[in-house]
């Protein structure tokens, strides 16, 4: 995602509950656009740092992604907790 002009991203898994964040594919964002939102528990969190700001989260914090925007493109780089699933 997008926020305050810089590419963001953050694995799609809440820390309260390992499950996916969006209430509809690819929206994360609260009303206001201020806090990533999990759908299920409502736990919210800065979108520049991915920490946890409310809810059952605690003192967690989302799992950054490695990315780099060059030429108008975003790159994801796989990391040792990060990397695509095999075929």
């Amino acid at each position: 995602m997008r926020f305050d002009g810089k590419v963001v991203a953050y694995l799609n898994r809440c820390v309260h509950v390992p499950t996916e964040m969006d209430w509809q594919p690819g929206e994360f964002l609260d009303s206001a656009r201020e806090f990533i939102l999990c759908s299920i528990h409502g736990a919210a969190y800065d979108p520049g740092s991915g920490r946890c700001v409310a809810g059952p989260c605690g003192r967690g914090k989302l799992t950054m992604l490695h990315v780099e925007e060059r030429d108008g493109e975003v790159y994801w780089y796989p990391s040792r907790d990060t990397r695509p699933v095999s075929p």
